[in-house]
């Protein structure tokens, strides 16, 4: 299938049959959850009088209760209701952005000139505003602006395969988050556990900063302009760095976070009045 995308005066057709999943899924058969201590993700055949919710137990059908912490289960989005008193669920104006996607290697943080609040080591693994900077530049963006960026920091396989809890992993600095938002930048998506170092004494000053929310602030006046954060996906190695259009697909949790499925998906320029197929082949 084929969608069709409008960037200024370019038109592209999105090639979402060769979409690349960045997700990791929830698995309910874990012996442990992939992040933050938060446990692994349960289920449970629904029983009521004499009706059983498992098919292998002789019930009719499968009908079970699912027990989930986005945040730690598997890969999720979240917006700025992750970090507010009042509730701000997670929001899209459109699930369809033009994305790029790059590869840093994090550097220690006594080796970045950047800022970090909250309880940092110099050996801390980072992702500074230079790393990301540089990789940026580099990086042909075919005249487009991108609205997302995809953050891949190590191979895919590793970052299904691990579990990050009381391991300290690479995160943010707030200087990398504000360098987001100063390129226009209004959804990323990481293959790290969070922005914020895995303890941080509460700042999340990241987040903050993508967010625009002042460092300590609990709630906002308005509602919270509709930017998204999805963390604990995987990108892997042989997907090429470029510029790409980004579906992504939320759960409908009205909820600071969901579980979610990013697509990376081709973009193939088209003339702007031309027909733009929806199903396979070219365009």
């Amino acid at each position: 299938m084929r969608l069709r995308l409008h960037e200024g005066s370019a038109v592209f057709a999105v090639d979402v049959d060769g979409g690349i999943d960045l997700s990791v899924p929830v698995r309910f058969d874990a012996d442990d959850g992939r992040a933050f201590h938060l446990g692994p993700a349960r289920t449970a055949a629904v029983q009521a009088g004499g009706f059983v919710g498992d098919v292998r137990l002789g019930g009719s059908c499968n009908c079970e209760t699912h027990t989930l912490t986005p945040h730690g289960d598997g890969t999720h989005t979240e917006g700025p209701g992750h970090l507010l008193a009042s509730r701000h669920p997670v929001r899209l104006t459109t699930p369809l952005v033009v994305a790029a996607l790059v590869r840093v290697r994090p550097r220690p943080l006594g080796e970045s000139d950047d800022d970090v609040a909250g309880n940092q080591r110099d050996d801390d693994l980072v992702v500074d505003r230079d790393l990301l900077e540089t990789a940026w530049d580099a990086l042909d963006r075919r005249g487009l602006v991108p609205r997302a960026l995809v953050l891949a920091t190590a191979p895919g396989a590793a970052r299904r395969a691990q579990r990050f809890s009381g391991t300290n992993p690479p995160y943010l600095t707030w200087d990398a988050a504000r360098w987001l938002r100063s390129v226009g930048i209004d959804h990323v998506v990481v293959d790290l556990p969070s922005l914020d170092r895995e303890d941080d004494g509460g700042l999340l000053s990241a987040h903050r900063a993508f967010f625009d929310l002042p460092p300590g602030a609990r709630d906002v006046a308005e509602v919270p302009a509709p930017r998204t954060v999805t963390e604990l996906a995987a990108i892997d190695e042989h997907v090429p760095v470029g510029v790409y259009a980004l579906l992504l697909q939320v759960a409908p949790f009205v909820a600071d976070a969901a579980p979610s499925r990013p697509l990376l998906c081709p973009l193939v320029a088209v003339a702007p009045d031309a027909a733009v197929p929806t199903s396979g082949g070219g365009p």
